[in-house]
């Protein structure tokens, strides 16, 4: 995908199926936040890609856009109302995922936007202890 926007975009104009998904369940929407790919992912948001998706860990694209600290695609999946305290197999959220990774922004919005800062991952790790270790 290599956030080539002229191409998805073509794709999108022929017809092609924005949720389509490959054999591991990845959609075009999950591969460009998980390779942070802003425009590839607002472009597929406005085409109307499912938000819900969830990966094969069990986890969501907000979950992954808070890892790269990209409040631009995390605003936008919130306002399609994408559960902001989802926990993956792991117990992860995108708070803790933020706080791990030292995103800033990120926080700040989960945060103001209701995030659970008491929710602990399968290891009895908050965001705090997370947060620390950066």
């Amino acid at each position: 995908m290599k956030g080539h926007t002229e191409l998805v975009s073509l794709f999108l104009s022929l017809g092609c199926n924005v949720n389509e998904e490959t054999d591991s369940k990845d959609t075009a929407l999950s591969l460009a936040v998980w390779q942070n790919h802003t425009a590839v992912c607002l472009l597929l948001l406005d085409a109307g890609a499912d938000v819900q998706h969830i990966d094969q860990f069990g986890d969501t694209m907000l979950m992954d856009a808070a890892k790269h600290g990209n409040v631009a695609v995390m605003e936008k999946l919130l306002e399609k109302k994408v559960p902001i305290d989802h926990a993956n197999k792991e117990g992860e959220t995108a708070l803790l995922r933020a706080a791990w990774k030292g995103e800033k922004n990120a926080l700040t919005l989960l945060l103001n936007r209701g995030a659970n800062i008491k929710h602990a991952n399968r290891v009895c790790q908050v965001a705090l202890v997370c947060g620390r270790r950066r």
